[in-house]
C-alpha cells in the first residue's frame, strides 16, 4: 500500500513538474510577445 502511494506520488510529481515548466514557458512567451508589441508601438 505505502509503496503504491510512493509510486503514485512520484508519477504525480513528474506530471506536475512538466505542467509547471510548460506554464513558465508560456509566461515567458507572453512576456516576449508583450516586449515586441511595446517595441512596435514606440
Amino acid at each position: 500500500m505505502i509503496e503504491q502511494l510512493e509510486i503514485i506520488a512520484q508519477q504525480w510529481n513528474i506530471v506536475h513538474h512538466k505542467q509547471k515548466r510548460q506554464f513558465i514557458k508560456q509566461r515567458f512567451a507572453f512576456l516576449k510577445h508583450d516586449a515586441l508589441i511595446i517595441n512596435y508601438d514606440t
